[in-house]
């Protein structure tokens, strides 16, 4: 394989998984509601639930444990809504990304061409197919086969175009992912048309700026090239862009967030803690976004053997927005944990 096992396992993991909880009970192309027996009912509910402990698991890269879930939960999804129904096939595709995190990526193209063509069957504007299509593209693209990566990933562009505008943020990564082919290709000119689209979306979708590290390396590979107009023109755009900062008020204080949260995960009591017998409170300091979700965990103060655990806990939490106004707003706060020796 030309390309890197670790480059092609992170490119594809920052797409993929498409864990959807609410598709399991929402109306299906092939089934509604209505129409579902008890049974059927019962075998989606189940798969919206190891659905969510498949989730974890990937998230604690624990991909072996994962994969027999993942697969019990295409079963299920089956037996409700018949072998060709988009929830089937997001299973699917979940079930490939889990392969890619193992580096097994014959069996994860396999998946992911087994979930396209379901969503190719069912026809019209398949929403997740776009995903499906740019892994499929970054895998040909870590063998060097350019032709068909370019393919896939054109294919997911035009689709993204139809759903959402040809000048949707929603384009960003797999615009992303046509510039890679074309820059491992050697096509510059193809390459640099491509970024110039991808500027233009960065500049009016500013807050979708968040992979800056792929804008410095395109930089740097226009600098080192030969010097033209429209290479400098590029590149200033681009520094403009990595300048560009948004502006986003100071969050406010909220003191102890404990009472105020909607979930809280209890952290384990590690093994190195318990043979210490380490007790006490661990103060963590959380930001809590406009949605309620935990932006950033650091434990100021408690037992060291504790905090690391209590920041990964805090990190899962999930809280009621903050409104003021009617707009929400970010917001600082502790969470507190307390753990008595054993």
């Amino acid at each position: 394989m030309k390309k890197t096992t670790r480059t092609i396992t992170t490119s594809i993991c920052t797409l993929l998984l498409l864990i959807v909880e609410a598709a399991a009970q929402t109306p299906t192309a092939t089934a509604t509601p209505n129409q579902l027996t008890t049974e059927q009912k019962a075998a989606l509910t189940e798969a919206l639930t190891l659905n969510r402990r498949v989730l974890d698991l990937n998230a604690a890269r624990r991909f072996d444990e994962a994969v027999p879930l993942a697969e019990q939960v295409i079963k299920l999804r089956r037996v409700a809504l018949g072998e060709s129904d988009a929830q089937v096939a997001e299973a699917i595709s979940n079930l490939a990304a889990l392969y890619v995190g193992k580096q097994d990526y014959d069996r994860a193209e396999t998946e992911y061409r087994r979930a396209l063509t379901i969503y190719e069957n069912l026809g019209g504007l398949q929403p997740h197919m776009g995903y499906v299509l740019d892994s499929l593209a970054l895998l040909r693209w870590s063998r060097s086969d350019y032709n068909k990566a370019e393919a896939y990933a054109k294919s997911a562009i035009d689709l993204k175009e139809k759903l959402h505008g040809a000048w949707s943020a929603e384009l960003i990564e797999s615009l992303n992912v046509l510039i890679k082919i074309y820059d491992s290709a050697g096509k510059s000119s193809q390459r640099n048309a491509v970024l110039v689209r991808l500027i233009a979306i960065l500049e009016t979708t500013k807050d979708t700026l968040n992979d800056r590290q792929s804008l410095v390396r395109y930089y740097c590979s226009l600098r080192q090239g030969k010097e033209t107009p429209e290479i400098e023109a590029m590149t200033r755009r681009i520094e403009a862009l990595l300048k560009w900062e948004p502006a986003r008020p100071s969050p406010m204080s909220v003191g102890v967030l404990n009472g105020r949260a909607l979930s809280l995960p209890r952290p384990p009591y590690p093994d190195e803690a318990r043979k210490a017998h380490a007790s006490g409170t661990v103060v963590v300091e959380v930001e809590i976004d406009e949605c309620g979700n935990v932006a950033s965990a650091k434990a100021v103060s408690g037992p060291a053997l504790l905090r690391k655990v209590c920041e990964s806990a805090a990190k899962r939490a999930q809280f009621t927005p903050t409104m003021i106004n009617g707009t929400p707003i970010r917001v600082m706060g502790v969470i507190q944990f307390n753990f008595v020796a054993l």
